[in-house]
């Protein structure tokens, strides 16, 4: 018997899975479990993976984990759009939990290694933000707290609202050319700080007072203010983030067992629109000039040295480098476009017929005109009209039939046309004229009669099966009513996604309310984390145990997130169906430290040695 050189072993456990629950650094969070191939070359081994591939560039903002999808060998705009993305740009080291690459498995219904490991510890299951209990009014603390932000004291100026889309657009621009690296430092010193924000007197560079490093040191301290932005870190924001845009007054609720409510007036959605896309302008502008130190070049002359590489992962809060993937996506998938529209002539305005827009309602729906006019004196001041819109609709449209398709929706060969026709419509539906008094009227009217309905509906869903222990973190379960060209569907057509199952429940709600018919025979108001029964077929949400039991049946299909099969509930013609679960005792997840741990029935740490143990074999 002779002893296996390495080679040999290598040859022998070829294609064999390892385990691993490795951190990416220092301050970077839990360690990020996964799985790979090793010991081989060849490309079918080591390119194993235990789940499988995003297949549409559409939906690629499902993840933050880096990522090619299938459709790259096919599409041409897919692979320039992998070429541009190969571009030197800040690497944001946040990620979603679970892993959603991970959450589809190889076989049907099931999941990968790290999406099983994570689910455990989601971020589903954190707590609610503080003070942020409603998409309109915030708790006092929030209020004064931003009122320091604008004071004297704080780090911003207060912009109108045109100066604030025009900075919004010209990032855009600076962010497509890179055109900060042809700046002196002095110049885009004075850009943000004369203009934008107070000078920050903590100084990280102090060879240079304008450098770009004391830029974005100004930048990661005003966006990690506490109690004033929006925490992306907490799921029930990411997919609000649409309510906030593009929410209305009526038939725009969306529940989930959070403690969120909607916003009581237009005044109060308008004033948490202008703190969103504040809050998106100052990721913006940090975020441009993270991608130009990326590069390498501090305009030319000098680039991040290592202990500012250390100081912005330590100054960086997960709230941070979340906002900062709200930034990249918005730069990504929005454009916003400045018309300018002739003054109103005398006798227009002797008429009296039309009335301005109010000033609570300067951005109403995600392809609205915002008409703002610029007070002077002069009355014959032209007004502007912004617009704000998708760069991306047709690859979205052509994303949301090719999951129609893979989920082999009833019919989808009829509809395919319509349903297509019908999500581009939602992109041209605009607001350019506020709405009379009798048809706003009309809406409350209409909104107070469904009212009690809604809450009856939603209560019976959005309440945990068990309340025996509430001390336990429950699962998020998400209802919402649907309508054309509702926020939901506005939100996945032009691609404003942020990581994690937000793009699951956006794209099946997109797809019912762009098909009238299915939305006459289910009706508006969707569980979105349960299934239904629609023309003969039953279609399922993975969050639900159903769906991945079923799915292992015959005749079903599987698609991000979603799960049809000819298998029908008994006494269900058609409708939603609600599923009460509870949780399962025992299981294991990765923890903050260095390893894996196996709760017990209670919820509870299993025993120092079986952790470490777990711990041991995961590393």
């Amino acid at each position: 018997m002779s002893t296996l050189t390495d080679s040999e072993i290598e040859k022998l456990f070829s294609g064999a899975p390892q385990y691993f629950a490795r951190s990416e650094g220092h301050c970077s969070g839990a360690p990020n479990p996964s799985v790979a191939f090793p010991f081989d070359e060849a490309l079918e081994i080591r390119d194993l993976t235990d789940h499988v591939q995003i297949e549409d560039r559409a939906w690629s903002g499902l993840t933050a984990w880096p990522h090619l999808t299938r459709d790259l060998n096919q599409d041409a705009a897919a692979r320039a759009q992998a070429v541009d993305s190969r571009k030197a740009h800040f690497f944001i080291r946040c990620r979603e939990r679970p892993n959603m690459l991970s959450m589809q498995g190889l076989e049907k219904g099931t999941m990968g290694f790290s999406a099983a490991l994570e689910l455990a510890v989601g971020d589903a299951l954190e707590e609610e933000q503080f003070g942020f209990d409603s998409v309109g009014k915030k708790a006092h603390a929030i209020v004064e707290a931003r009122e320091r932000m604008l004071s004297s004291l704080g780090y911003l100026r207060r912009l109108p609202e045109t100066e604030l889309l025009d900075r919004l657009k010209r990032n855009a621009e600076l962010y497509r050319v890179n055109d900060l690296r042809k700046k002196t430092s002095v110049q885009t010193y004075q850009d943000l700080f004369h203009t934008f924000m107070r000078p920050c007197n903590s100084v990280v560079d102090k060879r240079d007072h304008y450098s770009l490093t004391n830029q974005i040191n100004a930048l990661i301290k005003c966006l990690g203010t506490a109690n004033v932005w929006f925490d992306f870190t907490h799921v029930e924001w990411r997919i609000r983030l649409g309510q906030i845009l593009w929410g209305g007054e009526d038939n725009d609720e969306l529940e989930d067992t959070s403690s969120i409510h909607d916003a009581s007036s237009a005044g109060e959605r308008a004033e948490e629109k202008y703190w969103l896309l504040m809050q998106i302008l100052v990721a913006t502008e940090l975020l441009i000039r993270l991608d130009a130190i990326t590069e390498g070049e501090e305009y030319g002359v000098e680039a991040f040295r290592p202990v500012d590489v250390v100081h912005f992962e330590r100054a960086a809060t997960p709230m941070v480098k979340w906002s900062l993937h709200l930034a990249r996506s918005w730069l990504d998938n929005i454009e916003i476009e400045k018309i300018k529209e002739d003054p109103p002539s005398d006798a227009s305005e002797t008429k009296g017929t039309t009335t301005p827009p109010p000033a609570t309602g300067w951005l109403g729906a995600l392809f609205s005109k915002f008409i703002v006019r610029q007070h002077h004196e002069d009355k014959t001041t032209a007004s502007h009209t912004y617009t704000i819109k998708g760069r991306n609709p047709q690859q979205q449209v052509d994303g949301l039939t090719h999951f129609a398709k893979k989920l082999l929706w009833p019919n989808i060969d009829t509809y395919e046309g319509l349903i297509a026709k019908n999500a581009r419509q939602s992109i041209i539906n605009s607001v350019p004229k506020p709405a009379s008094t009798n048809a706003s009227e009309r809406s409350l009217k209409s909104s107070e009669s469904n009212g009690s309905k809604r809450g009856l509906y939603f209560g019976a869903w959005d309440r945990p099966g068990s309340q025996k222990d509430k001390t336990r973190p429950q699962r998020r379960k998400l209802a919402a009513a649907l309508h054309p060209s509702g926020w939901l569907s506005k939100s996945y057509i032009y691609g404003l996604v942020l990581p994690g199952d937000g793009m699951c429940h956006f794209l099946m709600a997109t797809l019912l309310e762009n098909d009238s018919k299915a939305m006459e025979r289910l009706g508006s108001f969707a569980n979105l984390c349960g299934g239904f029964v629609y023309s003969g077929k039953s279609f399922w949400s993975t969050s639900c145990i159903v769906g991945r039991v079923i799915a292992a049946g015959q005749g079903s299909a599987e698609c991000m997130g979603w799960v049809s099969s000819d298998i029908l509930p008994l006494g269900i013609d058609e409708g939603w169906v609600n599923i009460e679960v509870e949780e399962v005792a025992g299981r294991c997840y990765v923890s903050d430290e260095m390893g894996i741990k196996l709760t017990d029935s209670r919820g509870q740490g299993a025993s120092g040695q079986e952790s470490e143990t777990l711990g041991k074999e995961a590393r």
